[in-house]
């Protein structure tokens, strides 16, 4: 893995290789206008391109280590584009970007989120904004769903997998089988 993630198109002619991660691209996900994409690696960093050109728009460092999953929030915030990421830090990142941000030094970019979520005891592996942008939900290897809204610092609901399968299988632990 050699952390490019390439583009190409219909025809399958590459377009461009996407080159600024220096482990493994773990996730990856276009804006809904499909002008944008992100990438989330292994070296704790998530880049925003254009689709168009190739061109690397920021890079943002939100985590203390490796970047899980990454998504767009539909309908931005204030007027910005806003996407989250999660990462094996426990930890969900909502970041902002902003048009003009664009016209700056991508590599020496290091942007603060606009918010840090924190409630899984364990590596969040997956997160995903519901259609109206309104409400995020994260996984977790703790076996939890957390249920947040931006600018709240705690869940607003927990979903845990003890409480929705029968006894038998509430005690089963991931990998092994049922008898």
């Amino acid at each position: 893995m050699d952390g490019i993630a390439r583009l190409w198109s219909r025809e399958g002619v590459l377009q461009h290789s996407l080159n600024a991660h220096s482990e493994s691209i773990f996730s990856l996900r276009f804006d809904s206008a499909g002008k944008r994409l992100l990438t989330g690696s292994y070296d704790k960093c998530v880049s925003v391109w254009d689709v168009r050109t190739g061109k690397l728009q920021h890079k943002f460092e939100a985590h203390s280590a490796q970047v899980l999953d990454v998504d767009w929030k539909t309908g931005g915030y204030h007027g910005l584009d806003v996407f989250a990421s999660c990462s094996t830090d426990r930890t969900i990142a909502v970041c902002a970007l902003a048009d003009r941000e664009a016209d700056t030094d991508p590599a020496a970019a290091t942007t603060t989120p606009l918010q840090v979520l924190v409630g899984h005891a364990d590596e969040v592996n997956a997160i995903r904004w519901d259609p109206s942008g309104g409400l995020l939900a994260s996984c977790s290897d703790d076996h939890q769903v957390l249920i947040w809204q931006l600018g709240q610092s705690l869940a607003q609901s927990m979903i845990d997998r003890q409480k929705f399968l029968p006894p038998a299988l509430a005690q089963v632990r991931p990998g092994s089988s049922v008898q």
